[in-house]
């Protein structure tokens, strides 16, 4: 009612006094129903997320509408400002809470409300972490069903893009094995989501100098999971995701991918080729002998379309195994 008030008073004119007329327009507007005033100006989007998250929480509803109820915040969140405002207005634990429930659809439209939250979103991101959800979250991965698992992806990927810290989180977790497990998931749609967050995770692998890890050591914006964090941190993985990738034999799984006869998935393969390359620019000491010899005969099936990538990477890449 406010809103409409200030309104009606910004767009009158202010260079002459009011009249009767208008001061009575004014008053009339101050003794409105407010459910009159909500529906000319809508709900803010603040209540809309209290009432879809109740609703979904609510067991006297039927699945679909408590679905329902998760899809329209999944919307709601993905306006920055909205996703920002899961924390202050204390929804993000019972949101977490969902995870447990029995039913599949809502755990699984639960983790998309998250992943959309924290995607590309560094405040939601340290919001979200705080409460840490990664276990439940690789679970999910692991064990999940085949569109849940899929959705755990893109939840983990919001969650750990760009924050070294929370990668560090995941591998105590032995999140690097659920990864490298989740490459030879038997839903298509999985295994691409995968091999896109390995390539991200790497680029987030890159050197430290020493001008950048005294900064960031003098830096408390970039402790972690700050509140109020306005931009993502340039901390990087120092190393250690590349180091995973060898213990953990991801490189191997990587190759056999790309080595394998009847892989029809063209998406999986140029994301593997994609990974693969980024390994590769991250260090000399890229491949073993015999990974050497694999990655060769596989290159050497997929000169003609090059795994998607330009000439110049394609040379890289294929002097790499030369």
């Amino acid at each position: 009612m406010e809103s409409l008030l200030h309104w009606a008073i910004q767009h009158s004119d202010t260079t002459t006094p009011p009249t009767t007329s208008t001061l009575e327009a004014q008053a009339r507007l101050r003794s409105l129903d407010p459910g009159i005033i909500e529906t000319i100006l809508g709900q803010p989007d603040a209540a809309k997320m209290r009432q879809s998250l109740a609703l979904a929480q609510d067991q006297g509803r039927s699945r679909a509408e408590r679905v329902q109820a998760l899809d329209d915040l999944e919307m709601l969140v993905e306006s920055l400002d909205n996703a920002n405002d899961l924390a202050p207005l204390g929804l993000w634990k019972p949101l977490l809470g969902l995870l447990q429930s029995e039913e599949e659809e809502i755990r699984r439209a639960a983790l998309w409300v998250a992943g959309t939250a924290v995607h590309n979103n560094p405040q939601s991101q340290s919001d979200f972490l705080a409460l840490d959800p990664l276990p439940a979250v690789l679970g999910f991965v692991r064990d999940g069903e085949g569109e849940t698992r899929a959705r755990a992806v893109y939840a983990l990927s919001g969650a750990v893009g760009h924050n070294p810290t929370a990668v560090g989180r995941m591998e105590e977790l032995g999140g690097w094995r659920v990864l490298k497990n989740a490459l030879e998931d038997p839903a298509p749609k999985v295994r691409v989501k995968v091999a896109f967050l390995l390539n991200t995770l790497l680029l987030l692998d890159t050197p430290q100098t020493q001008d950048q890890a005294h900064a960031y050591a003098h830096d408390t914006s970039v402790a972690p999971y700050p509140r109020a964090q306005k931009e993502f941190t340039t901390q990087t993985t120092k190393g250690r995701t590349r180091a995973a990738f060898k213990a953990e034999g991801i490189v191997d799984t990587l190759i056999e991918i790309l080595s394998r006869e009847g892989e029809e998935e063209e998406d999986l393969r140029e994301k593997t080729g994609r990974c693969l390359l980024t390994f590769l620019e991250g260090g000399d000491d890229a491949w073993t002998g015999e990974q050497k010899e694999t990655l060769r005969k596989a290159l050497g099936v997929h000169s003609g379309g090059k795994l998607g990538l330009d000439q110049e990477e394609w040379e890289r890449l294929t002097g790499s195994v030369r």
